[in-house]
């Protein structure tokens, strides 16, 4: 089929639980690795949230990554063996950190 035939569906929210929205307070990001595609996004507090769904419908719960903080939108890149996020450090400092998930 040709691309300029098809529509994007209408927005949805992505839940955390039955009733309530995920958030983030600043541009999530979004990555495709093993089969599922993980997002992360950050809270009021500057905490990295990470979740991710294998059908880009439903989403797992929200995990908080001990010792992860960012202030902007974060990055991610998939490898073949690992998941790489780059962000800023948070308030407290102005350095680019990264973390691996593999």
């Amino acid at each position: 089929m040709d691309p300029r035939e098809r529509t994007w569906s209408p927005p949805a929210w992505i839940y955390d639980g039955p009733d309530l929205q995920q958030t983030s307070y600043a541009q999530p990001a979004m990555a495709s690795y093993q089969g599922n595609l993980h997002m992360i996004a950050n809270r009021a507090d500057s905490a990295v949230t990470w979740t991710y769904s294998a059908d880009g419908i439903t989403w797992s719960h929200p995990v908080i990554p001990p010792n992860q903080f960012m202030i902007a939108a974060a990055s991610l890149a998939a490898l073949p063996d690992r998941l790489v996020m780059v962000h800023g450090c948070g308030s407290a400092c102005n350095a680019v950190q990264f973390s691996v998930f593999q």
